[in-house]
């Protein structure tokens, strides 16, 4: 097997600063210097198909003769899994078997407004104004590898992010019946927190952990999967629970554009994508209301 590495060979990886992911790169080799060590090339990309095609950069500075990636037959995609949803009924039960449960605003909270799990457990009481009954979406927390040059060690940190897109960063509304369930949250946090004393840090966070540290959302999914399974209900991952914000949305006919915006989709073709099941059923269910006009015939 060879050892040395031809020009334009490299690789594409993640790559992280001060552990927080900051973008694809690309890297290639573009020659050796005069002692005969490996010169190389970094190019950047928001995504990894981005940081590939940049690769044609490198063409164009003359750092390489040809772009080898052009010559690359991508695999097809499987097919995506279909997306799990409550159903009314589920949903009903789950939220009656919430009671006394201490994740049961979050939950509540995310069947209401559609939050990712990053973005509800970053959510801070100066995000909520209880007048307007509304929120605003400002940031995310997310658990990242921290890479250490000195040490083997595997550590991790959760990190406070900005959100996944720029649409990301929104103001979704309430249903006023939650409001009235974040307010008694309130109450029970603050209980939480006189029984901590001194050990509460108070980071202003509308979720903490018992301690007033953000909470760690494995933590979190295991404690949504024993609910499910005290509420007998079949288990369904914890991103179900924005799935089934949406279709709700578009069962009561919302349009689609409002749906994207409350979701924090980047385009209206993701939020129709993702929803496709849901928007033919929406659209016989509409047709249905006009059977009374026939009623007749």
């Amino acid at each position: 097997m060879p050892t040395k590495k031809a020009n334009g060979e490299g690789s594409i990886q993640k790559y992280y600063k001060n552990g927080e992911f900051k973008a694809w790169r690309c890297t290639i080799t573009i020659g050796r210097d005069d002692m005969g060590k490996l010169k190389r090339k970094s190019f950047y990309g928001k995504t990894k198909l981005d940081a590939i095609k940049k690769k044609d950069e490198a063409v164009k500075e003359h750092y390489i003769i040809f772009n080898p990636c052009d010559n690359v037959t991508l695999p097809k995609l499987p097919p995506k899994k279909e997306i799990q949803i409550f159903t009314v009924e589920e949903e009903i039960t789950f939220i009656k078997s919430l009671i006394n449960h201490r994740n049961r605003a979050l939950f509540i909270l995310v069947l209401g407004t559609g939050l990712r799990i990053g973005e509800v457990v970053a959510l801070k009481w100066s995000d909520i104004n209880f007048k307007n009954c509304e929120l605003k979406v400002q940031r995310t927390f997310k658990r990242v590898h921290l890479i250490n040059n000195e040490s083997s060690s595997n550590k991790t940190a959760i990190i406070e992010q900005q959100p996944k897109t720029v649409n990301s960063i929104r103001t979704v509304n309430i249903p006023s019946n939650i409001i009235e369930e974040l307010r008694r949250h309130k109450t029970r946090q603050l209980e939480e927190k006189l029984k901590a004393g001194e050990t509460y840090i108070d980071n202003n966070l509308v979720f903490p952990n018992e301690i007033g540290q953000p909470t760690d959302t494995r933590n979190l999914t295991r404690s949504y999967a024993r609910a499910l399974k005290k509420a007998n209900i079949p288990y369904k991952n914890f991103h179900a629970m924005r799935h089934t914000f949406a279709t709700r949305l578009f069962e009561r006919k919302v349009d689609l554009p409002a749906v994207q915006k409350l979701l924090g989709h980047s385009s209206i073709k993701i939020t129709s994508d993702i929803y496709t099941h849901v928007l033919p059923d929406v659209k016989v269910k509409a047709v249905d209301t006009l059977n009374d006009l026939f009623a007749d015939l």
